[in-house]
Order: C-alpha cells, then sequence, then structure tokens
C-alpha cells in the first residue's frame, strides 16, 4: 500500500486497526518529522503498550541491525524496530537491507526511514507489496498547513485546550511550518495561558514575542532536568508573586511533560531529555506535582516571602531525584 498524504495513512491505521501490517517505509526530507510519524504511527499497533523498541540508523552495519530485530526479547515482549536513514547506505548495503526485508517474520514491526527514495525503488516496491509505504517527499503546502493543522489542535485537546484558528495561522507565520518549531511554540503557549481553555491569536503573539515568557521556560527546564535544582540561582528582591506564579505553571508544564513521557515503554525514546525522564522515575514525577500543589496553596494565604516556598519545593524535587531514581 502507498500513501502520499497524512490522512489518507490515519484513514488506514483507523480502518485497519488491530490487523495493521509489520512493515512500513516512511519518506520525508526533514529527520526530526519523520520520527514523529514513524511514533504516530506505533501508537496505533496492538502491543504499542508491551514491546521492546529497538531504534538504529546509518551507518550501523546492517546484519547487527537485523540480528537485534530477530532477537526474541528476553521479558517475551514485541520487537518494534526504527531503522532511520536507510537512502545514505551503498548500493550493495541496500541489497542487504532487501535480502532481509524478504524473508522478515510478519509478527516483527519494522519501520523504515528515508529521505528521499531515488535509490531505493526496490525496496519501496517489496514494503508496497507486503507493507505501507508512506511517502510524502512531494507534499504540498496546503497538504503539510493541513497536516500541522492537526497536530496543533491534537496537541491542545491533550492538555485540554481548544485553539482558535487565527491562532495557528500565527504560529505558521512564525515557525514557517517546521515541525520541531511548531511543537516547542505550543509548549512555550500551553504554559503561558495556565488554565486558560481557549487559546486565542493574542496568546501566540504575548509567547512569541515576550522574552520573560522564554525567561520561565528556561528556568523550569533547569530546575527539572537538571541533576542539582539549586544551581538554578533565583534572587530574593526578584522573585514576587508575579514571578512566582508564572514559574508555577512552567513547573507544571514540565512536570507532566517528563511524567508522559515516563509513562511509555523504557525503551521508546529519541530524545536526552526522554532518557533523562526514563531515569527519573514516575514517582519522581507524581510526587513532585503534589509538590507544587502544596506550595500553590500555601502560597494563596499570607505569604511573605515566596522564594522560600521555591526553596521548599526545590528541596523537595532534590530528594526525590536522590532516592526516587536509578
Amino acid at each position: 500500500m502507498l500513501y502520499q498524504n497524512f490522512f489518507s495513512l490515519k484513514k488506514y491505521l483507523q480502518s485497519y486497526f488491530p490487523n495493521l501490517a509489520y512493515l512500513y517505509l516512511i519518506v520525508m526530507e526533514e529527520d526530526f518529522e519523520r520520527i514523529k510519524m514513524m511514533e504516530d504511527i506505533i501508537k496505533y499497533f496492538p502491543e504499542a503498550n508491551n514491546f521492546s523498541l529497538l531504534k538504529f540508523s546509518f551507518p550501523t552495519p546492517i546484519k547487527e541491525i537485523f540480528y537485534s530485530f530477530n532477537t526474541p526479547s528476553l521479558l517475551g515482549k514485541t520487537n518494534i524496530c526504527i531503522f532511520d536513514k536507510i537512502d545514505l547506505y551503498k548500493k550493495n548495503a541496500l541489497k542487504e537491507i532487501l535480502f532481509y526485508l524478504k524473508d522478515i517474520k510478519d509478527e516483527l514491526f519494522l519501520l523504515l526511514g528515508a529521505k528521499e527514495k531515488k535509490t531505493l525503488l526496490t525496496i519501496l516496491t517489496e514494503v508496497t507489496k507486503r507493507g505501507v509505504v508512506v511517502d510524502l517527499s512531494e507534499e504540498t503546502k496546503k497538504d503539510k498547513e493541513n497536516r500541522l493543522y492537526f497536530f496543533i489542535r491534537e496537541k491542545a485537546a491533550q492538555n485540554k485546550k481548544m485553539i482558535l484558528k487565527d491562532a495557528i495561522d500565527e504560529i505558521f507565520k512564525k515557525t514557517n511550518l517546521v515541525l520541531s518549531s511548531v511543537e516547542k511554540e505550543m509548549e512555550k503557549v500551553i504554559s503561558y495561558v495556565g488554565e486558560k481553555n481557549v487559546i486565542d491569536k493574542e496568546d501566540i503573539l504575548n509567547v512569541c514575542s515576550n522574552m520573560r515568557v522564554n525567561f520561565f521556560w528556561k528556568i523550569a527546564e533547569e530546575i527539572i532536568w537538571k541533576e542539582d535544582p539549586f544551581n538554578v540561582e533565583l534572587e530574593k528582591e526578584y522573585v514576587d508573586s508575579t514571578f512566582f506564579y508564572s514559574l508555577l505553571g512552567h513547573l507544571r508544564y514540565q512536570l507532566k511533560k517528563g511524567l508522559e513521557i515516563n509513562e511509555r515503554n523504557k525503551n521508546r525514546y529519541f530524545w536526552d531529555i526522554d532518557k533523562r525522564a526514563v531515569f527519573l522515575k514516575k514517582s519522581f514525577f507524581k510526587k513532585s506535582l503534589i509538590e507544587l500543589f502544596k506550595i500553590d496553596l500555601i502560597s494563596r494565604k499570607n505569604v511573605n516571602s515566596y522564594i522560600a516556598l521555591l526553596d521548599l519545593f526545590r528541596a523537595k524535587i532534590k530528594y526525590f531525584m536522590d532516592y526516587e531514581t536509578g
């Protein structure tokens, strides 16, 4: 099967579930977008919550990849393999890939990734016969806008928010339709709006132009993801109620993001922050969110020192880092 449109692929995944193909080839120019597409496909696999994810890329030797892929998991889990940038291999290596594809077992999921397809015609033909090819190498601007529009709406809904069309249009202007930038702006605006349920154009303009928002975003990342949250210097004279509640929103978002990453299968990570989230364990994020809620409640009473509450929170999460991880 061959799909040259994101929504056609979505329809296939929804219509054929749980009887989906085991073999996929994703052709997209941007590395980040290919990985995101593979992640989206994996979510539909029947074994998505009980698998071992293997991730390989050029120039890993072909034999090593398929040996690992065909070796049963010691925990009895299904192997799912992402093998990216196959178009960078030379002709003989591509023949080797094709040889293994013809002998692949149907109970193992394999997702191949490539930037372009001109050297992959025989592999493309084989995958089209036995699995699914997603070829977005010639995606139109309109199709890409629709795909990113869907991504933004879905991202907002996951955080129990609605985003207006003029806000999405503003994101497109600011990010030039680059998915990694779109995702980053969405994360920032979700933190910025806090408990507000509807994201409008004004929110996007404020986030994209407001250095103060980026400032709080960076502080929250440093506190949650670094080994020592006290490495971030907070000066008492600047930590007023506005500072405190702005930072709380960003801290909450970082913790929720960490919890979401950690709840995936432990082998399923792609970025350094994912590895750190797995190391910190689910209990770290849950307990830290409770402590954040506590200091938020305390702050609603007569408080003389907001920095003392932040120091209390940092002391708590430092304890959790040291004794709830590893």
